[in-house]
């Protein structure tokens, strides 16, 4: 079993080590372990031994992981040099790859494979080069390069894209369409139809919802993301969100974030009236905390 909680690496317990034999590359993304890409036979990556009969080492925003029995220690000779001090750059930008992408030894589509990252993944580019294309000079060709294993490696830029950020999807109040009389005309206030549409096709598309603690995660450079990913949020606490939108939610095993004004949460049940605003009460908020995660906000005082 992969261990999931272990402490940032400790550079002082790197060595180099050769991968044996072609092996998965196992590591935390979107908060479950999961097959995040490949090593090929005879690449060198600083290795240091982590829990449980595995190797583990830098990989994306925090650590991959391979079995002990697919590496051994290799000659310090045969792990490539850092001469130009590129691994101390700060992440420059992130590639997001769709399809199962190599991980080249140079900036060269004809130089060796070392491994290859899996589809649907972000990974921080700590800087971006361009290239005479071979046989036709008025070409140039877009390299990316990224730290795997405390080495330089190398994506071709035409098999993956520039990540373009975390879409936040914002919403506040819900209504099926033959209850709303007097809300058709605000925009802060979406149909049930609709909703439950927007929700299925993030499902059928592959989306992963996350919290806003891991939009910051990301952010700050901590953990790993799927490439497709979404943020859900929702203002005020309104009981109409509780009523619609987390059973849809719910359904879906989607996750969403609930911004509560405090002064507005009732410790009684409100009696549901959609001609008027009610709010969340204490045991609806306990209720759907399998799906919400809630910030709340105080009431503003002078």
């Amino acid at each position: 079993m992969v261990p999931l909680l272990e402490k940032r690496l400790d550079a002082h317990l790197n060595k180099p080590m050769k991968v044996s034999q072609d092996s998965v590359i196992y590591a935390v993304v979107g908060g479950k372990i999961r097959p995040a890409g490949w090593l090929l036979k005879n690449s060198v990556l600083l290795m240091q031994p982590a829990k449980n009969n595995f190797y583990r080492f830098h990989f994306g925003n925090s650590v991959g992981y391979i079995t002990q029995q697919q590496a051994f220690e290799a000659k310090k000779n045969q792990f490539p040099a850092d001469t130009l001090k590129q691994l101390d750059q700060p992440v420059y930008d992130y590639l997001v790859t769709t399809e199962k992408t190599p991980i080249y030894e140079n900036t060269d589509e004809k130089s060796t494979v070392i491994g290859f990252l899996s589809a649907n993944l972000r990974y921080p580019v700590l800087s971006r080069i361009a290239k005479k294309v071979e046989f036709d000079s008025s070409s140039m060709s877009s390299w990316f390069i990224i730290d795997l294993g405390g080495r330089l490696a190398f994506i071709d830029g035409q098999d993956v894209s520039l990540d373009k950020g975390i879409p936040i999807l914002t919403y506040h109040h819900l209504l099926p369409d033959n209850e709303n009389k007097l809300f058709r005309h605000t925009s802060t206030t979406t149909s049930v139809t609709a909703f439950k549409a927007q929700m299925d096709y993030l499902k059928q598309a592959g989306y992963q919802t996350i919290t806003l603690d891991e939009v910051d995660g990301y952010l700050k450079k901590k953990i790993n993301l799927p490439g497709k990913v979404v943020s859900i949020t929702f203002d005020d606490g309104l009981k109409s969100v509780y009523r619609y939108a987390y059973p849809i939610l719910k359904a879906h095993a989607q996750l969403a974030t609930l911004f509560v004004i405090s002064s507005r949460i009732k410790f009684h049940d409100q009696k549901w009236d959609p001609s008027g605003l009610q709010f969340m009460n204490r045991d609806e908020l306990k209720n759907s905390r399998d799906v919400f995660d809630y910030s709340i906000s105080l009431p503003f005082s002078a």
